[in-house]
């Protein structure tokens, strides 16, 4: 099957929520064959899994590995970043997730679930300062 081939499966699992087969279908193949896109699309797979089926969290930690990968390959791409920022965010690490979630938006103004993030991550840095304490120290 060829790349292409393959990413219109990916896409089709997508669509149905068959997000173990993406995963295995990517670790099947070689690592020097699997490329920018296919690394987005096994770790967006992991991401979904977690949000959707209520997985492992340990897949939080290997979509994060995936994207981190690829970082070069990224920098340009908003999706690379929100993915990056979801796995981040999920894995309770907010302030990595802001950062990226932000960039998000700079590349992407428009990406409305990434603004929706960073509302959440205020919030959440709201209530942390507001039950602990603190001043100041909200995640922008």
């Amino acid at each position: 099957m060829s790349q292409e081939e393959l990413l219109r499966q990916i896409e089709e699992w997508n669509q149905a929520g068959q997000y173990w087969k993406i995963i295995h279908a990517v670790d099947a193949l070689p690592p020097e064959e699997r490329g920018y896109q296919l690394t987005c699309q096994q770790a967006r797979a992991c991401n979904n899994l977690v949000a959707v089926k209520g997985e492992e969290r340990s897949l939080l930690e290997k979509a994060a590995a995936l994207l981190e990968s690829v970082r070069e390959e990224g920098k340009e791409d908003p999706l690379w970043h929100f993915r990056l920022g979801y796995s981040y965010y999920h894995l309770h690490r907010l302030e990595e997730a802001a950062v990226c979630f932000r960039e998000a938006l700079r590349l992407d103004p428009e990406d409305e679930d990434a603004r929706d993030f960073l509302g959440f991550i205020r919030r959440k840095g709201d209530t942390v300062n507001k039950v602990g304490g603190k001043k100041g120290g909200k995640v922008q």
